[in-house]
């Protein structure tokens, strides 16, 4: 099959800034959803405190995975304000606001993947951008438990070895990851890439279920030149 124009190859401008997270067949889930850009996550949070939502408790676990500075997540009155803010280790609260680039990335991306009803499909442009390696393994762990258990469809891009090469060792022959991280179970994996020529882009499955790190790179190598 040919492959299509590059004009006819969807595109982020064509997802309209306002579709949140949350919507469902049925109707509305309860709440308002996460904004796509994460620009809400505040507010988003912010009612689920309220009404203590079951699974909090699982989203300070995985930041407290990502940064094991922060202990809490919470959400404290100060006269007519409101706001997210973690407990640090040390004692100390420090709001979202001022927090780094990449926590408040993870924090929008956590919630997604925690807080959406069972059986969503939730797309995330580049997850790891501004995360150390070790905090993007804990997202991959996350995104494996949320498609493992809970069901759901994880679609993500991302133009970083490290958010690859693990899933050539839950998927493929390399070196298997240690204790404690949740591994991807095969059935449930798809690597698919892009290579563009000239004016057209070729999509395409790589099959990475007999591939050991060598063989994979080897295998990218040839798409990137």
């Amino acid at each position: 099959m040919a492959p299509k124009p590059l004009k006819d190859i969807p595109s982020r401008s064509g997802v309209i800034a306002s579709i949140q997270l949350g919507t469902v067949m049925s109707g509305t889930a309860w709440g308002q959803g996460v904004n796509p850009d994460g620009s809400n996550i505040a507010p988003y949070l912010l009612e689920r405190y309220t009404g203590r939502d079951p699974n909090w408790a699982e989203a300070e676990k995985w930041l407290n995975a990502i940064t094991n500075e922060s202990v809490t997540l919470k959400s404290p009155l100060n006269g007519t304000a409101v706001s997210i803010e973690t407990t640090l280790t040390s004692g100390f609260d420090v709001n979202l606001a001022y927090q780094g680039t990449g926590i408040q990335k993870a924090i929008s991306t956590i919630a997604a993947l925690v807080f959406s009803p069972v059986g969503s499909t939730i797309i995330i442009e580049e997850p790891e951008i501004h995360l150390h390696k070790r905090s993007q393994q804990v997202l991959i762990d996350l995104m494996n438990k949320a498609v493992n258990e809970w069901k759901k469809q994880v679609i993500f891009t991302t133009h970083s070895w490290d958010m690859v090469l693990p899933f050539v060792s839950d998927v493929g022959k390399g070196s298997k990851r240690g204790q404690g991280h949740v591994i991807a179970r095969p059935e449930n994996f798809k690597l698919v890439v892009f290579d563009r020529i000239k004016d057209n882009i070729e999509i395409s499955e790589l099959d990475i279920k007999n591939m050991e790190f060598m063989d994979f790179q080897r295998a990218m190598g040839k798409l990137w030149g």
